[in-house]
């Protein structure tokens, strides 16, 4: 039996829709999985042909589920992850198998912020920054940085706008370092320049060492207690010129972290005429990004993806073009929610595609310090990106959460 083993997944969103795509291909769905919960929940992923609960931090005691796995006749195809942190673990446990899955050094580059920083040295499209060591002290560290204020703070293996920090003067700059320290006392901390400019997200493939982008999609900041994404436009029509600098700033970037197959998004600005890199993840982007893009361009990133790590010949070039916009649902208040409603009548509202909703009742909400504390989405699709948002803003406004509020 063809089979594919997930290292963890989201309840949604693309991780999901992997495991989705992986049956629709045919193979037999293995989910490793620490949640628990999922167990609890098993009726909820018919998509997922067997679950097994154990450590996915933990290499031989995966390696040794393979091995019964395959006493029991599955011949396993491939080892895959499409969740923050377990991407490298699942190519380790390819590699233990023999398969020929995605590069492995690359993405535990990109698994690293100082190291990703570090890679991209002699690149163009990199930043200024400056790596703190714990042991040093964080005066003289600051008293010495040549960085300009304002600063991007980042600890190494941040994703999904965690502890990540807006800093301004130095003041700011001490306390948010000395927070990081207490938290990760043993990690280094990445201080970049701000760059100012729109913000564009790539999806792409690297097909022998080669990127082949998929998507180009204009993401809305929401400056919070941290950056949250809001708000996204796919770009349908990108002039050529554009594209091609473009292009060729990513594949300078692919270059000189040494990825020669596999898949990543670039989050990335543009200075003038010059792309600066604001950060590259060796996987989709989570949430409603692969359902965006299918909706937009008509092509599936996470199957593609899936046939790029099976050898199965790929789909790159759009079926289709429509602006879509996903607006993202967050709270300003902390507390439990009593009751959402409006999600039938947003589901029926002009132009809309689809209507996720996260929360559940009783589950306690609080106002965003990640991208994992948005509580849904609405996103629609029309001829203009300023008609898909009004659309999806209309739409939006028909969700109600009702919460019992935290003193």
């Amino acid at each position: 039996m063809r089979t594919i083993i997930f290292i963890e997944t989201n309840k949604s969103g693309s991780s999901r829709e992997a495991i989705r795509a992986a049956e629709e291909l045919g193979y037999y769905t293995v989910l490793f999985t620490n949640r628990k919960k999922y167990i609890e929940q098993r009726e909820e992923f018919p998509d997922i042909h067997e679950m097994v609960l154990l450590h996915t931090k933990d290499i031989q005691e995966m390696i040794t589920c393979m091995e019964k796995l395959q006493s029991q006749g599955k011949v396993i195809d491939g080892v895959i992850s499409f969740v923050d942190s377990y991407v490298s673990i699942a190519i380790e446990l390819s590699e233990s198998l023999g398969l020929e899955g995605f590069s492995l050094p690359s993405v535990k580059v990109m698994e690293d912020k100082v190291l990703t920083r570090q890679a991209l040295n002699r690149c163009s499209a990199n930043v200024h920054y400056a790596v703190f060591d714990p042991g040093e002290s964080i005066e003289s560290f600051i008293n010495r940085l040549t960085v300009g204020i304002p600063h991007i703070v980042k600890a190494p293996g941040s994703t999904g706008s965690k502890d990540v920090y807006l800093v301004e003067d130095k003041m700011q700059l001490l306390e948010v370092m000395n927070n990081l320290l207490q938290e990760y006392p043993e990690q280094p901390i990445l201080i970049e320049e701000y760059i100012v400019g729109p913000q564009w997200l790539i999806e792409t493939l690297v097909v022998d060492g080669n990127v082949e982008i998929l998507a180009v999609i204009e993401q809305e900041i929401t400056k919070e207690e941290r950056f949250i994404i809001t708000g996204y436009y796919s770009v349908v029509n990108v002039d050529s010129s554009s594209l091609v600098s473009l292009k060729k700033t990513l594949n300078d970037i692919i270059r000189e972290i040494g990825m020669k197959k596999g898949s990543c998004h670039f989050e990335i600005r543009k200075v003038g005429e010059k792309w600066k890199l604001i950060e590259v993840n060796p996987r989709i982007s989570g949430g409603a990004m692969n359902s965006m893009v299918l909706h937009s361009l008509g092509i599936n990133v996470v199957e593609q993806t899936l046939r790029l790590y099976l050898d199965l010949p790929v789909i790159l070039t759009p079926i289709k073009r429509e602006v879509v916009y996903t607006h993202y649902l967050t709270i300003s208040t902390s507390g439990k929610i009593v009751k959402i409603t409006g999600k039938n009548r947003a589901v029926r509202a002009e132009g809309v595609k689809e209507v996720y909703i996260k929360p559940r009742k009783g589950m306690f909400v609080h106002p965003p310090t990640s991208m994992g504390h948005r509580y849904g989405y609405i996103m629609a699709a029309a001829e203009t990106k300023e008609k898909a948002k009004e659309l999806a803003l209309i739409a939006a406004k028909e969700i109600r959460f009702y919460i019992e509020e935290q003193e």
